[in-house]
C-alpha cells in the first residue's frame, strides 16, 4: 500500500496561491491517483484547499506526480511511504 502524507503547510515555500487552482482541477488530480470518488473526493479536496494535514492511500506512486506538483506548489510538505 502506498500512502501520500501531507505533513504540514509552509505557504512561504509555495510559489502558487490556493486561489490559482480550482477545486475541480484538484479533484481531478486526486481522482487520478486514489480510489476516492463523489462526495468523499470533494471533501478531501476541500480539506487540501483549506490547508489541512492528511493522509491519502494512493493507487500507485507513479500516478501521483501531478498531485505532488500541485501540493508542493501550494507549500505542502509531503512524502510518499
Amino acid at each position: 500500500m502506498t500512502i501520500l502524507v501531507i505533513h504540514r503547510w509552509l505557504p512561504e515555500q509555495g510559489w502558487a496561491s490556493s486561489g490559482s487552482g480550482s477545486l475541480a482541477a484538484l479533484c481531478e488530480r486526486i481522482q487520478q491517483c486514489t480510489l476516492l470518488r463523489g462526495t468523499d473526493l470533494k471533501r478531501v479536496a476541500r480539506r487540501v484547499m483549506k490547508g489541512d494535514t492528511l493522509t491519502l492511500e494512493l493507487v500507485s506512486a507513479a500516478s501521483a506526480s501531478a498531485l505532488l506538483h500541485t501540493l508542493e506548489s501550494l507549500g505542502a510538505e509531503v512524502s510518499i511511504q
